[in-house]
C-alpha cells in the first residue's frame, strides 16, 4: 500500500499489538462507558474532569481554573501537564503576547520543559491535537505480575528453532498495566486551537 492511501479511521499498530497495549491517557481520560472493566457511570471516581476551551484559546486563567477544580473537587494536586506540540506553541504565543516570562524547568535526564507555576508543561507526539492533560502523577502506578521474563516451552527451553529453517525465536513478556487510582483527580482540556 502506498503512503497516503489509508482509508479514514484506520489504525496502524505494531504486528500483534492492537488492543494489547497498556491503558494510556486517552483511555483513562476518555469518555468510554468502562475503564478497567468497571462502569464509569456507576462509579463517579472513574470520571475525569473534562473541559472545553472557550473559543479555542489557552491561557493561564483556564489552566489555573482546572488546577483549582481538581484540588477542590477531588483533592488532587496537579504536578504534570501534557499537551500536543501545537497546544504548547499556542500557550507560548499567549505568554509572548501578554509579555509574561516563559519559565523553563530542568527535568531529570537532561530534559527541559515549559513551566506553569512550577508545574512542568511538556509536549508529546502521542497527545491528541487540541488537547491538554492536567495530571496528578502520584495517582498513576504501573501494576505488574512480574518484571520482563522469557517464556519457556514445555521442554524448559527459551530459544526455539523454526522447523526446517535456520531461524530461532524467543518470546519476552511482561504482564502489566498503567492504573490510575483516581481518574476523577485528572483533567483534560479539549478544543484548543493549535499554533
Amino acid at each position: 500500500m502506498a503512503a497516503g492511501t489509508l482509508a479514514a479511521n484506520c489504525n496502524i499498530a505494531i504486528q500483534g499489538s492492537y488492543n494489547n497495549e497498556i491503558t494510556g491517557l486517552a483511555a483513562i481520560l476518555g469518555n468510554s462507558t468502562e475503564l478497567y472493566g468497571i462502569n464509569r457511570a456507576a462509579n463517579k471516581w472513574l470520571q475525569p474532569q473534562s473541559y472545553t476551551s472557550a473559543g479555542g484559546a489557552i491561557d493561564e486563567v483556564t489552566i489555573q481554573k482546572v488546577i483549582d477544580d481538581l484540588d477542590e473537587v477531588a483533592g488532587s494536586q496537579a504536578d504534570f501537564i501534557v499537551c500536543s506540540f501545537g497546544v504548547k506553541r499556542a500557550f507560548q504565543e499567549y505568554l509572548s503576547k501578554t509579555k509574561m516570562n516563559i519559565d523553563i524547568l530542568d527535568l531529570a535526564g537532561g530534559y527541559k520543559a515549559l513551566s506553569y507555576n512550577g508545574i512542568p508543561l511538556v509536549s508529546d507526539r502521542f497527545a491528541p491535537s487540541g488537547t491538554m492533560y492536567i495530571l496528578d502523577s502520584t495517582e498513576f502506578h504501573l501494576h505488574q505480575l512480574c518484571d520482563w521474563r522469557w517464556l519457556e516451552g514445555d521442554d524448559g527451553r527459551i530459544i526455539k528453532q523454526q522447523p526446517n529453517k535456520p531461524v530461532y525465536n524467543a518470546t519476552l513478556v511482561k504482564y502489566a498495566d498503567l492504573i490510575c487510582d483516581k481518574p476523577s483527580g485528572q483533567a483534560v482540556i479539549t478544543g484548543i486551537t493549535e499554533k
